[in-house]
C-alpha cells in the first residue's frame, strides 16, 4: 500500500481539465476511460495480479461462431453468470455489510456499527443503508453511542474497491447526529479513530488521514444533521444543528472524479444562524482555474471560545481578545493535495492575551492585525503581516528556577519538529513575511515574593521573511532586529542579524551600560557580589538543545567585553577592585564560556589564604565550561590572615602576566610574576601555570621575607610565627602539591621574646632543602646553623636532657598537630622529615640547672660540629653527633648517636671536659666541701649516658687533682694531701637508670661524704693497701723507755711507706707517757736510781768522813805538837760517829713522765730521718706541755697523726679549731 497521508480533515484531490475542453458534467461513478494520473503525493503501484482494462488495440476480432449451439451454450453461461452475480450484488453484498462489516469496523477503528435496512445495486454500485449508528468499545464491552445516521447513500467505484480502497463519486447522509466530548485532557471520545488500537492515548485532534484504510468521498452532502459537542473542560455544550453541508471531497489518498458539487454550509451554531456560500466553478478534471470561494464576515469574535476547536494544535492558549474581520474560503482543484482548501484571512484584534499552556509565560496588547492564509488540511499558517503595538510579555519565574520547560513547549512555533517528531503532526507549518512589534516590555516575575526580577521596555520587534519549517525555506533570507531598554537600569541593546537553517537568530549584539551582574554573573556566587557597568559587543546567536534539563541556549563569538568600575565580592568582602577589565576575544559556544585574554590594570586584590574566590573554582574546577586564555594584570595583591600567626601580606607593584592557560597540556614558561612585600622584600616568580586544574610549576625567589610572610602558609606553629629573620629563598616551586625545592637562608634569627630569645643564630641555611605539602615531608642535605645561642635551661626534676632538643626540633620542624591531648606521633604518621646532616658552628649555650642548690650557671662557648641523620618519623639508624667547643673558656667534646626526632628520643653520648676549674662549680662546692681552693683545683669529667627508655643508664668519673685548701694545718688540708697524693680524688658515678639530680650534685655529694669519712681519720682515703694504719696510729715502747718495741718499729716503718706513698702528707710526733704504764717502771727505776744515789752518797759521805777524822787527827796532832802541855780539859774529845744517808721516798712526777714523752717522740724522729730518711721538715714534733701524760695503762708509745704539708710551718693547736684526728 502507498504512504498514508498527514491532512488533519482529510485531502482534497481534483486534476485539472485538459485544455479545450468543456466542464460537463458526468454522471456520479463513472470516470475518464484514460489512465488515472499520477497522485500528487506518494503513486499506488498496481498490484501484479490487478485486472487492467484492455485497450481498444488489444481488442481483437473474434471468428463468427460456427453453430449455433456453441452460441447457446455462452448464453446459458452468460445468464448464469449475470444470475450469479445479481444474487451475490443484492443479497451477499447486504449480508456481508450487516454481518461482517462491524467486526472489521470494531477491529480496526475501536468502534461498533451497526446497520439497519440495506441494499444495494450491483449494477451502478449505489449502496443505501438506513437506521446507522456507532458505539464506543472499550475491553470488549459496548459503551456510549456517539453516532447515528437515519439514511446514508454512496455511489462506490467498482475499480477502487477491487483495490481495496474505500471511494465514491457521491455521497450522501441525512438526519446524522453525532455526539463528540471534549474531556478533561482536552482528549475526545472519538479519538480512537485515528489509530488501529482500540483504546489508544488519546490526542487532541481529529485526523482522518491516519484511519487504518484508504478513503475518498466526493461530492458529500450532509443535510438535516446536527452535531452536540459537550466540552468537560469549560463545562459547555455546544450545539450545531440543521446543518447543510456540501463538499467536493474528503480523501486520504489521492483520487479524482470529473465533477465537484458547489460547496455551502449553513447551520444553527448555539442558537446563531450561519450561513457561508461561495461561487464555484466547476468542470472536468482537465479544466484549469476551478475554485470554489466562500466568505464570511467576523464581527466582536471572542477569540477564547473558538480557539480551541481550531484545525491547529498550538502549545498556548488565548486567555482574552476580542476578533473582527474577513475570512475567504477558497476551494482550488488545481492545487495541490492539501492546498486546495485555503482559509485567507484578515483580521484585528483588541485587548489580546496569550499565554502559555502552563501559565508560566504571558503575552498580552492592546491591539494586532494579522494578514495571512491557513490550509485547513495541510495546517499550513502563512502570515503575510502580523502587527502588535505595544506587546507586554510577562514570565513567572520562582527565583532561581529555571523556565525550560515553558519555552521548550512553545519551542515548536519556532523551529517545526522533524517529520519523525511526534509534535510534527500536531506543530503546523508557519510562515510570515513581516513581523512588527512596537512599544513592547518584556518583564520576569516572582509572583511568590511579588517583585520583578527582570524588566525590559521600549522592545521593538522586526522579523522578515520567517518560517518554522526547515524543510521548505523560504526564498528570501529572514532577518530581525531587536533593540530595547532596561526597566530599572541605564542598559540598552540593539540585537539584528538573520536565521539559520535551523532557524536559530544569529546577528551582531550591541550591549551597553549594562550591569556587570547581568553580564557576567559566573564572576560571583550572586549578582550582589558583582558590581560594575559592562559593555559588550559581538555576535551572539540561540539556539535549542537536546536537553531536558536545558532546553535552549545560546552562542557568543567575535566579541569584547568592557567592565568598567568593577567591584567583585566574596561573602560580603571586596576581593577585586579595578577601573577597567578588557576581555577579549570573548566566545560562549556548546556551553563553554571563552573569556580570551584578562586586561586588568592599576588593580587591587584582596584574598583570603585559607580560602580562594568563587571565581578561582569557576575556572579551576570547571574547565570545561569556562576558559580563559591570558591574564596581564597590574597593582596590588592583598592576602589577609586570621591575625598574628597568619598576618595580612601586602604586595605592591605587583606585575602578573600569563598565557595560553586555555591550553590541556602544561606549557613551559607561560606566566611571570614580580612584587614587593614591604620596602625591601622582592618576590619574583617565573615558570609554567595550568589552571583547570591549577598547577604552578616555577622558579620562585623572595629576599627578605619575615618568618610569619613565609611560614604561616605551611604551618600553625606560633613559635616559629612569632620568630623574628630576614628569609631568603631560591628555588622551585609546585602546586598543588604546595612542594618547593632549593635553598632557603635565614638571617638574624631570634626566637622569643624581644628582648631575651630564647634562641637566636647569625644564620641558618638549608641546603638542597625540599618541603611538600602533599607528600607531607621536610628535607634537607644540609642544615647549617652559625652562631646560635640559646638558654639550657633544666628545670627540678629533669631527667633527660634530650628531650629538650628533641621539643625544639620537633617543634620547628614538623607540622602542629591539629588535635589537642592526641598523641602527636599518630597524628603526624604520614609526615617525614629527612635531614642527613645539623652543622653547628661558633654555638652559644647559657646552661642553667635547677636541679642544683644554689642554680648551676655557665656558659658553654665556641660550639661546632655536626649531628648526622635526623629523621621522622622512624630512623633506622641513629644519627652520629661530634660537638666540641668550651666550658668558660675550657674545653669540653661530645660524641655520640642519637634520634632526636623521635618521641621519646633516645642517645648514647659521651661528654669529655679536662681541666676544669672546681671554681666553675664554687658556689655549688663551697656548701658542701669546705677548706678547698677551688681556684686551684682541677676537674676531669668523662661521662657516658644512655637516654633509653628501655635501658637508660650512667656512667660518670670525676677526677678532682691538684687539691689545695684554703687552710693548711686541717684535717680537710690532710685529707687534701692524701687525696694529692694518690694523683687527686676520683669520683665515679654508675647507675642503670637515669637520676633527676645534676651530675655535679652527685659528685660533689659523693665528696662531701669522702670529707666526712676524712674527718673520722684521714687514713681512710689512703691507699688500702695503708688500712692497717687506720688503727694504729701511735708507735708503742717499751714501758717507761723510749724504745721501741716490735710492733712500735714495725707501725713506724709502716708510716715511713706512707709518707714516701703521699708526699704532701706529713707526720706529727706526740710522747705519750701513761702515769699508769710508765709510773712503776719509772719508780722502780727511781727507786733504783735513789739507792744508787744514796749508796753513792753514802760512799761520799763515809770518805769526807774518814777525811774528816783523819785530818781532825792530824790536827790534833799538829796541835799537840805545838804545845807541850795540853790541858785535857780543852781537847774536844772526838767522838762523832759515821751516820749513813738514807734512801729518800721516790716520787715519780709530771715532769719524769714529759721527758719520757719527749724522749719517746724523738725517738721516733730520729728513727724517720736517720733509718727512714724521711725529711725533718715532713716531720713536726709537737710541743706537750703537761699534755704528754695520758692515762690508761697503754700508753707507752708515741702517738702518730697525719697533717698536710701545704705548709712548712704549723700553726699551733691553740689556733687550729680543729681538734687533730686521733
Amino acid at each position: 500500500m502507498t504512504e498514508k497521508s498527514t491532512d488533519i480533515y482529510g485531502s482534497i484531490s481534483i486534476s485539472p481539465e485538459q485544455p479545450g475542453k468543456s466542464a460537463t458534467p458526468q454522471k456520479p461513478g463513472k470516470r475518464k476511460k484514460e489512465a488515472p494520473k499520477k497522485p500528487l503525493k506518494t503513486p499506488r503501484k498496481r498490484q501484479p495480479d490487478q485486472p487492467s482494462r484492455p485497450s481498444k488495440r488489444q481488442i481483437r476480432e473474434r471468428p463468427e461462431s460456427r453453430g449455433g449451439r456453441k452460441l447457446f451454450t455462452w448464453f446459458a453461461i452468460l445468464a448464469v453468470f449475470f444470475g450469479l452475480y445479481s444474487a451475490a450484488g443484492y443479497l451477499l453484498v447486504p449480508y456481508l455489510v450487516q454481518n461482517k462489516l462491524p467486526d472489521f469496523l470494531a477491529e480496526k477503528t475501536g468502534a461498533y456499527f451497526t446497520f439497519g435496512r440495506i441494499s444495494f445495486n450491483p449494477y451502478n454500485f449505489k449502496l443505501v443503508v438506513r437506521d446507522i449508528s456507532a458505539e464506543t468499545v472499550v475491553d470488549s464491552q459496548l459503551q456510549d453511542r456517539f453516532l447515528t445516521i437515519d439514511d446514508l447513500r454512496i455511489n462506490l467505484d467498482f475499480l477502487s474497491l477491487l483495490r481495496g480502497e474505500l471511494t465514491s463519486s457521491e455521497l450522501r447522509l441525512e438526519r446524522a447526529k453525532l455526539q463528540i466530548t471534549r474531556n478533561q485532557d482536552k482528549s475526545y471520545n472519538i479519538s480512537f479513530l485515528l489509530d488501529n488500537q482500540n483504546l489508544r492515548r488519546r490526542s487532541e485532534i481529529m485526523d482522518f488521514a491516519e484511519l487504518p484504510f484508504l478513503f475518498s468521498f466526493n461530492n458529500i452532502s450532509i443535510d438535516e444533521s446536527r452535531i452536540i459537542i459537550d466540552d468537560a473542560l469549560s463545562g459547555k455544550q455546544h450545539v450545531i444543528k440543521d446543518i447543510e453541508l456540501a463538499l467536493p471531497v474528503i480523501s486520504n489518498f489521492p483520487y479524482e472524479t470529473d465533477s465537484y458539487i458547489h460547496p455551502r454550509f449553513s447551520a444553527v451554531i448555539n442558537g446563531s444562524p450561519v450561513s457561508l456560500a461561495g461561487e464555484a466553478l466547476i468542470g472536468s478534471a482537465a479544466q484549469p482555474d476551478r475554485q470554489t470561494q466562500l466568505s464570511v464576515d467576523l464581527n466582536d469574535i471572542e477569540v477564547p471560545l473558538y480557539f480551541d476547536y481550531l484545525p491547529l494544535a498550538l502549545p498556548l492558549d488565548i486567555s482574552k481578545g476580542t476578533a473582527n474581520g474577513v475570512l475567504h474560503l477558497t476551494f482550488s482543484p488545481q492545487e495541490k493535495q492539501g492546498s486546495r482548501f485555503k482559509i485567507r484571512f484578515n483580521l484585528e484584534a483588541t485587548d489580546l492575551g496569550l499565554e502559555s499552556r502552563d501559565q508560566k509565560m504571558s503575552l498580552s496588547m492592546p491591539a494586532a492585525r494579522l494578514e495571512g492564509t491557513l490550509e485547513p488540511f495541510t495546517r499550513v499558517l502563512d502570515f503575510k503581516s502580523i502587527l502588535l503595538r505595544e506587546p507586554t510579555m510577562v514570565t513567572d519565574q520562582v527565583e532561581d528556577a529555571s523556565i525550560n520547560a515553558t519555552l521548550a513547549s512553545l519551542a515548536p512555533l519556532a523551529v517545526r519538529p522533524a517529520p519523525d517528531a511526534k509534535l510534527h503532526k500536531v506543530i503546523p507549518p508557519i510562515s510570515i513575511k513581516l513581523l512588527i512589534a512596537d512599544g513592547g516590555s518584556f518583564s520576569i516575575k516572582d509572583t511568590r515574593k511579588k517583585n520583578t526580577l527582570q524588566s525590559w521596555k521600549n522592545i521593538q520587534l522586526s522579523i522578515k521573511n520567517f518560517t518554522n519549517d526547515r524543510f521548505f525555506p523560504t526564498e528570501e533570507e529572514s532577518s530581525f532586529r531587536l533593540s530595547g531598554e532596561h526597566g530599572s537600569t541605564a542598559a540598552y541593546f540593539t540585537w539584528q542579524g538573520n536565521f539559520d537553517d535551523q532557524n536559530h537568530p544569529s546577528g551582531n549584539l550591541q550591549l551597553s551600560n549594562s550591569p556587570a551582574s547581568t553580564i557576567a554573573p559566573f564572576l560571583g556566587r550572586s549578582v550582589e557580589d558583582v558590581g560594575g557597568t559592562a559593555d559588550l559587543r559581538g555576535l551572539l546567536s540561540l539556539e535549542t538543545v537536546g536537553s531536558e534539563e536545558k532546553r535552549f541556549d545560546y552562542s557568543l563569538q567575535s566579541s569584547t567585553l568592557t567592565i568598567k568600575d568593577l567591584v567583585l565580592k566574596e561573602q560580603g568582602n571586596v576581593w577585586l577592585r579595578t577601573p577597567v577589565m578588557r576581555c577579549e576575544p570573548v566566545s560562549r559556544l556548546q556551553g563553554i564560556t571563552d573569556l580570551g585574554n584578562i586586561y586588568l590594570q592599576n588593580s587591587a586584590v584582596n584574598l583570603k589564604r585559607d580560602k580562594l574566590p568563587y571565581l578561582f573554582l569557576v575556572f579551576s574546577a570547571r574547565p570545561t565550561q569556562h576558559v580563559l586564555h591570558g591574564v596581564d594584570f597590574s597593582g596590588s595583591v592583598s592576602i589577609a590572615g586570621n591575625g598574628k600567626s597568619k598576618p595580612t601580606i601586602n604586595i605592591k607593584d605587583v606585575i602578573f602576566q600569563a598565557n595560553k592557560l586555555e591550553k590541556q597540556e602544561t606549557q613551559k614558561e607561560n606566566f611571570v610574576f614580580s612584587g614587593m612585600i614591604g620596602r625591601s622584600s622582592e618576590l619574583k616568580a617565573k615558570g609554567s601555570l595550568h589552571i583547570a586544574p591549577i598547577q604552578i610549576n616555577s622558579g620562585l625567589s623572595a629576599s627578605n621575607l619575615s618568618p610569619a610572610q613565609l611560614f604561616s602558609w605551611f604551618s600553625e606553629s606560633k613559635t616559629l610565627l612569632d620568630s623574628r629573620a630576614q628569609i631568603s629563598v631560591t628555588g622551585s616551586f609546585l602546586y598543588p602539591q604546595q612542594e618547593f625545592r632549593g635553598e632557603l637562608v635565614a638571617e638574624n634569627v631570634a626566637i622569643g621574646p624581644g628582648k631575651a630569645p630564647s634562641f637566636s643564630a647569625g644564620t641558618i641555611h638549608f641546603s638542597d632543602f625540599t618541603w611538600s605539602r602533599s607528600r607531607q615531608s621536610l628535607s634537607s642535605k644540609k642544615l647549617l646553623v652559625d652562631k646560635p645561642s640559646f638558654t639550657w635551661l633544666r628545670p627540678d626534676n629533669e631527667k633527660n636532657p634530650v628531650v629538650l632538643a628533641s621539643t625544639f626540633l620537633r617543634t620547628h620542624l614538623l607540622p602542629r598537630s591539629k588535635k589537642d591531648g592526641a598523641d602527636p606521633d599518630l597524628a603526624l604518621a604520614k609526615f617525614s622529615v629527612a635531614i642527613d646532616q645539623l652543622g653547628l658552628s661558633n654555638g652559644q649555650i647559657n646552661y642553667r640547672d635547677e636541679r642544683t642548690k644554689p642554680t648551676l650557671k655557665l656558659s658553654l662557648n665556641g660550639i661546632s660540629g655536626d649531628i648526622m641523620n635526623l629523621q621522622y618519623p622512624v630512623a633506622r639508624d641513629k644519627g652520629t653527633m661530634s660537638l666540641t667547643g668550651s666550658i668558660e673558656g675550657y674545653p669540653f667534646k661530645i660524641e655520640g648517636e642519637t634520634k632526636l626526632m623521635q618521641s621519646p628520643p633516645s642517645a648514647e653520648i659521651d661528654f669529655a671536659a679536662t681541666s676544669l676549674p672546681l671554681k666553675l662549680f664554687g658556689p655549688l662546692v663551697k656548701g658542701r666541701v669546705k677548706n678547698i681552693d677551688t681556684n686551684k683545683a682541677m676537674v676531669d669529667v668523662t661521662h657516658r649516658v644512655v637516654f633509653d627508655e628501655q635501658s637508660p643508664s650512667r656512667e660518670t668519673q670525676l677526677k678532682i687533682r691538684n687539691i689545695v685548701p684554703e687552710k693548711p694545718g686541717t684535717t680537710m688540708a690532710t685529707a687534701f694531701a692524701l687525696m694529692s697524693g694518690s694523683g687527686g680524688v676520683t669520683i665515679e658515678l654508675k647507675e642503670e637508670r637515669l637520676p633527676s639530680r645534676a651530675i655535679i650534685d652527685e659528685a660533689l655529694n659523693k665528696f662531701s661524704r669522702t670529707m666526712i669519712k676524712a674527718s673520722i681519720n684521714p687514713l681512710l682515703l689512703a691507699d688500702s693497701k695503708f688500712v692497717d694504719l687506720v688503727e694504729k696510729d701511735f708507735v708503742s715502747f717499751q714501758p717507761g723507755t723510749d724504745q721501741f718495741t716490735g710492733d712500735g718499729l714495725e707501725y713506724l716503718n709502716r708510716y715511713g711507706e706512707l709518707l714516701s706513698t703521699y708526699p704532701l702528707v706529713n707526720l706529727k710526733i706526740t710522747g705519750v707517757a701513761d702515769p699508769e704504764g710508765d709510773v712503776a717502771i719509772l719508780r722502780e727505776q727511781l727507786e733504783k736510781a735513789e739507792q744508787i744515789r744514796v749508796d753513792v752518797e753514802n760512799q761520799k759521805r763515809a770518805l769526807e768522813w774518814q777525811k774528816k777524822q783523819e785530818l781532825e787527827r792530824m790536827r790534833l796532832e799538829i796541835w799537840a805538837e805545838e804545845e807541850d802541855s795540853i790541858d785535857e780539859v780543852d781537847i774536844p774529845v772526838a767522838n762523832d760517829s759515821f751516820v749513813p744517808v738514807a734512801p729518800q721516798p721516790v716520787k715519780v712526777t709530771n715532769e719524769v713522765l714529759n721527758e719520757l714523752a719527749r724522749q719517746r717522740q724523738q725517738a721516733v724522729a730520729d728513727y724517720l730521718i736517720e733509718t727512714l730518711s724521711i725529711a725533718p721538715e715532713r716531720l713536726i714534733q709537737a710541743e706537750t706541755e703537761g699534755g704528754g701524760i695520758v692515762s690508761g695503762g697503754d700508753s707507752p708509745k708515741a702517738v702518730i697523726s697525719l697533717t698536710d704539708g701545704y705548709s712548712k710551718t704549723e700553726e699551733s693547736e691553740d689556733q687550729d679549731k680543729e681538734k687533730p684526728s686521733t
